[in-house]
């Protein structure tokens, strides 16, 4: 029987689909490899920099090289900083809600309110006794149980890890707002605060950073 024009034979198409499948298997596989060959790069370079970043950390901690110099050349190699302790001084305008009779009695649980308070922080404390108290006197007699606010500044210290002196206050403030704004009867006015020191164990002198 004459074959009819413009079929084409079952053995035709077969052949023709495996020439196309073989371009689009050495691609995949081209792509398998230079996966592969990356994941691989990646991998390296990523116990490269653990390395150089253990090089460094046991130069600072040796004193060879100063920390921040060390991570000026980490950032330009790509690698993360090192981090390490900082003691953040800052001074925070607090108010303390009490209900008492006379100035004397708000005063002493004042006091009170904030020893337990302090107490109960972490990573936070009181570098000294606060200098002086003052009292929103109510409209009442001092004989007479009133609320009243009394208003103090806290000498803090506040520890934190940072990569250097200037990231060091953004982390004690997320400190002191996570533990202090909870509070119940005690307002901290974080925004009142002008200056902060930073310590730290590689410097004999503290940095001053003026927060406006």
């Amino acid at each position: 029987m004459d074959q009819i024009a413009g079929n084409t034979s079952p053995a035709t198409i077969s052949s023709e689909g495996a020439a196309a499948a073989e371009p689009l298997a050495t691609a995949r596989a081209e792509v398998s490899d230079l996966h592969e060959r990356l994941r691989s790069t990646t991998t390296r370079l990523t116990r490269l920099r653990h390395g150089i970043r253990a090089e460094f950390t046991d130069l600072v901690h040796d004193g060879c090289l100063d920390p921040d110099d060390a991570n000026g050349i980490l950032r330009r190699l790509v690698v993360s900083p090192l981090r390490r302790a900082f003691h953040c001084h800052v001074d925070v305008p607090v108010t303390i809600d009490v209900t008492a009779v006379g100035d004397a009695s708000a005063l002493r649980q004042a006091r009170h309110a904030l020893t337990q308070t302090l107490a109960a922080l972490a990573q936070i404390s009181l570098r000294r006794e606060p200098d002086c108290f003052g009292i929103d006197a109510p409209h009442t007699s001092d004989d007479d149980q009133a609320h009243r606010l009394v208003h103090t500044t806290l000498p803090l210290t506040v520890t934190v890890t940072a990569t250097g002196p200037w990231s060091v206050w953004p982390a004690a403030k997320r400190r002191l707002v996570n533990q202090l704004s909870p509070l119940t009867g005690i307002r901290a006015n974080l925004g009142a605060v002008n200056e902060v020191i930073v310590r730290d164990e590689h410097r004999e002198e503290p940095d001053r950073i003026r927060l406006r």
